[in-house]
C-alpha cells in the first residue's frame, strides 16, 4: 500500500512538472519572439544611450578645455585667461538659459522659424523617448543638443586696437596645440553623436571626421610649404580645425575617400582665407572664426552636395522606395545647387541674427572694453588677475600661513597696477 502511495505521489509531481514546462513551452513562438524582441530593444536603448551620453561629454570637451586653450594660446598673453573664461564662462550661462527656455524654443512645436513653449522650464523633458530619437530618453537627447548651443557663441572675434600696424603674435602654441588636439578627439562626439544612436551611420560619420581633419592638415601644410617656405604649427592645428569644420556637414553622407578629398580641398582653400583673403578685405579676426569656420563651413557644405553618396545614407527615395542618386558624383548634380541655397539661407539668418542680437547687448551690457582697458589687458581690467605670475616673489618661510594661494588671491585684490 505504501509503495502504490508513493508511486502515486511521483506520478503527481511528474505530471506537475511537465504541466509547468508545457505552459511554458506553450507561450510558443510567438510570445518569446516577443520577449526576445523587448530584450534586443531594451539592449538597443542601452547601448544607444550609452552612445550619446558619452557624445554629449565629447561634445563639451571642445569648448573646456578644448577651444578655451586653442584660442587662449593664440591670443596675446595679457588676455589669456579672458579668453579662457568667454569659453568656461558659456558652460553655465548657456546651461542656465537652455533649461529655462532655449531647448523650448529651439525643438517645441512652433512657427517655422522658432519653437513655442511645450518645453519650457524642462517640461515633459524626462525619461522617455522623445520624437527626435526613438531610442534614447529625451534628456539625453536635450542635453546632447545643448553642448552644441554651450560651443557655437565661443566662436567670436572682434577688430584689436593697433591692427595691423602692432604685432600680435600668438603667446602660447604649446597651448594651442593641446587645445587642437582636444578639439579632435571631442569632435567625433560632435559627428559620429549626430546619428543619434550606435549604428553603421555613427561609424561612417567617425571614419569621415577622422579622415577630414587628418587630410586638412597635410593640404595646409603643403600649401604653406609652397608660398611660405616652411610648414609652421600654428598652420598644421589650425588645418585641422578647418578639416574638422569642413566635413561636419558631409560626416553623414560621404564615403572615406570622400572625406579625404573634402578635407585637403578645405585646409587649401582656409590657408588661403586667413592669409589672401584677409589680407585683401583688411579686416581683423585675432582666432580665424571666419576664415576657418566660416569658410571652411561653406566649402565643407558645397562639397557635400558633390560627393555624398547613397550607399552611406539614403536621402532620396523614387515611388518604389529605391535609392536615388545624393550627390553630383553620384548622380544627382542638383544637390550641388540645393547645398548653395542653404548655405545662403544659413549666412543670412545668421547675418541678421548676430546683428540683431550684438546690437542688444551692446545696448544693455556693452560689446567691447574700452580703449585703456584693452591695451591694459582684459585679464587685468576684467578680472584682476593675470595668466602667469611670473614674476612673484616667493613668500618668505618666516611668514607661516601665507602660501602661494593666499599671496595670488591678495594681488588679485589690490589695485590694477599701472
Amino acid at each position: 500500500m505504501r509503495t502504490k502511495t508513493l508511486l502515486l505521489r511521483a506520478i503527481l509531481a511528474l505530471t506537475g512538472c511537465l504541466t509547468i514546462v508545457s505552459a511554458a513551452l506553450g507561450q510558443t513562438v510567438e510570445e518569446r519572439l516577443a520577449t526576445a524582441e523587448a530584450n534586443v530593444k531594451a539592449a538597443q536603448t542601452a547601448g544607444d544611450n550609452a552612445w550619446m551620453l558619452a557624445s554629449s561629454a565629447l561634445v563639451l570637451l571642445m569648448t573646456g578645455p578644448g577651444l578655451a586653450l586653442f584660442y587662449g594660446g593664440l591670443v596675446r598673453k595679457k588676455n589669456v585667461l579672458a579668453t579662457m573664461m568667454q569659453s568656461f564662462i558659456l558652460m553655465a550661462v548657456i546651461t542656465v538659459i537652455w533649461a529655462i527656455f532655449g531647448y523650448s524654443l529651439s525643438f517645441a512645436k512652433g512657427s517655422p522659424f522658432i519653437g513655442g513653449f511645450d518645453y519650457l522650464l524642462m517640461n515633459g523633458v524626462g525619461a522617455a523617448p522623445s520624437v527626435y530619437a526613438g531610442t534614447i530618453p529625451h534628456q539625453t537627447y536635450m542635453v546632447f543638443q545643448l553642448m552644441f548651443a554651450i560651443i557655437t557663441p565661443a566662436l567670436i572675434t572682434g577688430k584689436r586696437l593697433g591692427f595691423p600696424k602692432t604685432q600680435m603674435a600668438p603667446h602660447s602654441l604649446v597651448i594651442s596645440v593641446i587645445g587642437a588636439c582636444l578639439l579632435w578627439v571631442g569632435w567625433f562626439g560632435f559627428n559620429a553623436g549626430s546619428a543619434v544612436n550606435a549604428s553603421g551611420l555613427a561609424s561612417s560619420a567617425f571614419v569621415a571626421t577622422h579622415f577630414g581633419a587628418a587630410s586638412a592638415v597635410i593640404g595646409w601644410l603643403v600649401i604653406e610649404r609652397i608660398r611660405q617656405g616652411k610648414p609652421t604649427v600654428l598652420g598644421g592645428i589650425s588645418g585641422a580645425v578647418a578639416g574638422l569644420v569642413a566635413i561636419t556637414p558631409a560626416s553623414g553622407f560621404v564615403t572615406p575617400m570622400g572625406a579625404l578629398i573634402i578635407g585637403f580641398v578645405a585646409g587649401v582653400v582656409c590657408y588661403l582665407a586667413v592669409t589672401s583673403l584677409k589680407k585683401a578685405l583688411g579686416y581683423d579676426d585675432s582666432l580665424d572664426a571666419f576664415g576657418v569656420h566660416g569658410v571652411g563651413g561653406f566649402t565643407g557644405a558645397m562639397l557635400t552636395g558633390v560627393f555624398a553618396n547613397r550607399a552611406v545614407n539614403i536621402v532620396y527615395k523614387d515611388a518604389n522606395g529605391a535609392p536615388l542618386p545624393s550627390g553630383l558624383i553620384d548622380g544627382n548634380p542638383k544637390q550641388v545647387l540645393n547645398q548653395l541655397i542653404a548655405s545662403l539661407i544659413a549666412i543670412s539668418l545668421a547675418v541678421v541674427g548676430s546683428f540683431v542680437i550684438l546690437k542688444i547687448v551692446d545696448l544693455i551690457v556693452g560689446v567691447r572694453v574700452t580703449g585703456e582697458d584693452e591695451v591694459t589687458g582684459l585679464d587685468l581690467s576684467q578680472h584682476g588677475e593675470e595668466g602667469y605670475n611670473l614674476d612673484l616673489d616667493v613668500v618668505s618661510s618666516s611668514q607661516p600661513g601665507v602660501g602661494y594661494a593666499e599671496a595670488s588671491f591678495a594681488a588679485a585684490a589690490s589695485p590694477v597696477r599701472e
